[in-house]
């Protein structure tokens, strides 16, 4: 689905998927107010998310942080580049606000996947 696509179509897109083979085990939702919104599809079908479905977008931003059940997040740690220069990261760096909830990282040269 286009990223300029309402919110809510992430609901409906979701639900086209699980009603056509194969069998849909995760969704990757580039925006985090689209992987929310799919939750509900899923779990209208009786699904869990994540043991039946894992649901996946590429910013741990709040929505993503605060979904319940949790999302999986590609933490790309944009808050980090738009504060230093292209090519410096500075991992770790949070501001005093952002409060980070506890999950896995795991390491990629692409962003760290925060599974939970």
């Amino acid at each position: 689905m286009p990223e300029t696509a309402r919110e809510e179509a992430g609901r409906a897109t979701a639900s086209s998927l699980l009603d056509e083979p194969p069998e849909v085990n995760a969704i990757y939702a580039t925006v985090n107010a689209f992987a929310v919104d799919v939750v509900p599809a899923l779990t209208d079908r009786g699904l869990r998310v994540p043991a039946d479905v894992m649901v996946t977008t590429r910013y741990d931003g709040l929505r993503a942080r605060t979904c319940t059940p949790a999302l999986t997040a590609i933490d790309l740690h944009l808050d980090q580049c738009r504060r230093t220069p292209a090519g410096q990261s500075q991992a770790g760096d949070h501001s005093a606000g952002d409060h980070q909830p506890e999950a896995r990282p795991s390491r990629s040269p692409f962003g760290d996947a925060l599974t939970r």
